[in-house]
């Protein structure tokens, strides 16, 4: 009985990665409420910031109705 040793040299795949992407989540005690996410190269700034409390808002109205 013969016992060979082969020694293969593998390779890694490099992928490129994926851009960074900056998320906003929001959620309370009984759990998520709203999550947003900015395209690559967007920035929040003050009309981002107002337009995504806007959406909290309207989240939180339909979540809690009362």
């Amino acid at each position: 009985m013969a016992l060979f040793a082969f020694s293969i040299k593998k390779k890694a795949k490099t992928v490129p990665s994926a851009a960074k992407v900056m998320g906003t989540v929001f959620w309370d005690a009984e759990g998520f409420i709203l999550a947003e996410f900015l395209e690559p190269g967007q920035t929040i700034n003050a009309a981002r910031y107002v337009q995504t409390l806007h959406k909290l808002r309207c989240a939180l109205r339909d979540k809690c109705p009362g």
